[in-house]
């Protein structure tokens, strides 16, 4: 495909240096390769300043993505950081947020940067648009009716179909850390089944409260809007 670019323009914020030629100019270049990954190219400014830092961590945040099998910066592959902790060149997956997040860690502020991502499976195989909010909606859901009464599944180990759906981030980001990306793979192409069937189950359910079952039901229908 194409590639897509944005200029990130900077200048010092304070005077009118900025008319005489005083800014800095970073462009960032994005290329999707075949659907099996992506190029993310980061062009430093050609000029430095003193109002500029010596150096700066970049991130970036690729959404709506499925997870990467693997990723290099300026050539190198980067660890896999389950903990979120963005402390060092790393990269993460964050189910919650269906979005890929590539961290670089102290670059010099006149150094290019090149990141390379390839994805785990196929993106248009497995559709992830909509999932945070599902997911965020189940939550809400699961919320509300334990707080009276307790989800389907909470006494019937036959059931569970809303447990499952809220929990799903978590499964899926133990599986990414893990390699596991067939079991990944299942996880993410079910939540839309996932999302039905608990629908059905809190329909099904009696509720001492009708008002919380009311509102989770709403909640899990406007998910699929």
């Amino acid at each position: 495909t194409e590639p897509r670019e944005a200029i990130v323009y900077e200048d010092d914020s304070k005077t009118l240096a900025y008319m005489d030629g005083d800014y800095a100019i970073t462009k960032v270049e994005v290329q999707e390769q075949n659907t099996k990954g992506m190029h993310i190219a980061l062009t430093a400014s050609t000029r430095t300043f003193d109002w500029l830092p010596e150096t700066r961590e970049f991130a970036f945040t690729v959404v709506n993505a499925v997870p990467a099998k693997s990723v290099t910066l300026n050539g190198q592959t980067l660890p896999y950081d389950d903990l979120k902790t963005r402390g060092e060149a790393s990269y993460y997956y964050d189910a919650s947020r269906a979005c890929l997040v590539v961290v670089t860690g102290a670059i010099p502020i006149d150094k290019d940067v090149s990141v390379d991502i390839e994805w785990a499976f196929d993106p248009p195989s497995f559709p992830v648009a909509g999932l945070r909010g599902v997911l965020s909606r189940a939550n809400l859901a699961l919320n509300a009716l334990n707080a009276v009464q307790g989800a389907p599944g909470f006494n019937d180990a036959s059931k569970g179909s809303l447990e499952r759906l809220a929990s799903l981030a978590a499964v899926v980001e133990m599986n990414v850390a893990a390699q596991d990306f067939a079991m990944v793979s299942a996880e993410l192409g079910a939540f839309q089944s996932y999302l039905a069937n608990a629908i059905q189950e809190v329909n099904d359910n009696p509720q001492s409260d009708k008002n919380r079952q009311a509102y989770a039901v709403a909640l899990l229908t406007q998910a699929l809007i």
